[in-house]
Order: structure tokens, then C-alpha cells, then sequence
């Protein structure tokens, strides 16, 4: 990851209006690729598998070509950032539920146009369908957090 290139400052100014803050740092950038025959990736949360203690933290998910329903875009749980009931009493397996339509609201915001931008929360539970189209379907990841965190910690080491 290069720093100095990764953002651009409209999608800075957008992540950051989102957080309430004037000062973000990337925590990663990476490439999606997701072939025809692919399967699903299963519902998760982003936040959730970083070493990070905080709740200030967003991703930006933008196609690198158009994506129609057909290409299985990201779908979105509406509102699961804010409910860690189902975890709590059910452990991972609750992620693993492939339905989870009558808890939250399951929305895509297809189709999109090459540099398109959807932001979610990192706690918010995504997923994406499986895929029988033979077109790629790529996209670029960005997430980002506020610089006022700490990184989650045990036994005095970072995790």
C-alpha cells in the first residue's frame, strides 16, 4: 500500500464526514477478484477481523466496471453494526446463517457504474452471492479509521 496514492481526497472527505473526524488513517487497500463459479463469500464483518479498538472505522467498496445484479454485488445486513445480540448468543455460527433477511433489512445498491462507491460501517455484516456468471467481478477495497484508536490487546500483546 502506498499512502500517498491510495486515497483520493473526495473519497477522503467523504470517509471522513462519515466519521466525524478531519484526521483518518487507511488500515488497508486491497483488490477483489471474484471469478465466475466463485462462491459465496459468507456474511461478515470487516471491523471484526482487525486488531482495533474502535467503533470508528468504514470501508469503501468501488467496482472497477460496472456491476449489474446478475455479477452478485455486496449485499448489506441494514442496521447489524449496531446489534451484537445475535453473536453474543450464538457465537460465529449466527454469521454463518445464510438468511438473515428477517433480522435486518438486506439491501445491494446495484447496478453500479465503474467508480461507484458504496461505505458501510466495519461492523456492518456483508456478504456476496454466489456467482455463475463467467465475467470477473473486481472491485477496490478501502478501509479506513480515525487516527484516535488503540489496538486490541491481550496479555499486554498486540493482537
Amino acid at each position: 500500500m502506498n499512502p500517498w496514492l491510495v486515497v483520493p481526497e473526495q473519497l477522503a472527505q467523504a470517509a471522513a464526514t462519515l466519521l466525524g473526524s478531519k484526521r483518518l488513517r487507511v488500515y488497508q487497500d486491497s483488490i477483489f477478484v471474484k471469478r465466475g463459479g466463485d462462491g459465496p463469500t459468507l456474511w461478515h464483518s470487516d471491523l471484526n477481523m482487525a486488531p482495533l479498538d474502535t467503533n470508528r472505522f468504514v470501508t469503501a467498496w468501488i467496482p472497477l466496471h460496472p456491476v449489474t445484479e446478475e455479477l452478485a454485488p455486496l449485499c448489506f445486513a441494514t442496521g447489524s453494526h449496531r446489534d451484537f445480540s445475535g453473536c453474543y448468543w450464538k457465537g460465529r455460527q449466527f454469521l454463518r446463517e445464510e438468511d438473515l433477511s428477517s433480522r435486518y433489512q438486506v439491501q445491494s445498491y446495484s447496478p453500479l457504474k465503474m467508480g461507484d462507491v458504496t461505505f458501510h460501517h466495519g461492523g456492518c455484516n456483508v456478504q456476496q452471492g454466489y456467482r455463475n456468471e463467467q465475467h470477473l467481478l473486481t472491485a477496490s477495497i478501502w478501509c479506513v479509521r480515525r487516527v484516535d484508536f488503540a489496538w486490541r490487546r491481550r496479555n499486554g500483546f498486540v493482537l
